[in-house]
């Protein structure tokens, strides 16, 4: 199945809102709630960190053209999309490690670096299986 390339865009874009969503409310849980539902709360986190991953392989593999460009684009709309959130997250009155607009600067250095990573793999690894 082969979709348009801002269709496949729109669903890897929908995995990372999802994730960032996702990990924003998580700071919100402290670990007596991670113990109660007997999840790791890292293993929770490593699987929002990987859903980037997944949005970098979806784009590139379901895509029709522009595989390649459309995995990477995600190296920028990861970090824009987790600042915005966690300067969201803090405005709306919860305890964050990075308060402001330079906690915000400092999101976006973290999770520019992971995308970084996980776009360009997500991307390689998408385009070589749907060459296939």
């Amino acid at each position: 199945m082969k979709l348009n390339p801002f269709t496949a865009w729109a669903l890897g874009f929908v995995i990372i809102l999802v994730s960032i969503i996702c990990g924003e409310a998580s700071i919100a849980f402290n670990d007596f709630f991670y113990h109660q539902m007997g999840i790791s709360k890292n293993l929770f986190s490593l699987l929002l960190w990987t859903l980037f991953f997944v949005a970098a392989y979806a784009a590139s593999y379901y895509s029709k053209t522009f595989k390649i460009f459309l995995g990477l684009s995600y190296i920028l709309v990861i970090p824009i999309t987790a600042a915005i959130a966690h300067y969201i997250n803090g405005l709306l009155g919860a305890v964050i490690d990075f308060d402001g607009v330079n906690g915000a600067i400092v999101v976006f250095k973290i999770y520019f670096l992971v995308a970084i990573v996980f776009a360009s793999i997500g991307t390689a690894l998408g385009v070589f299986f749907s060459k296939k």
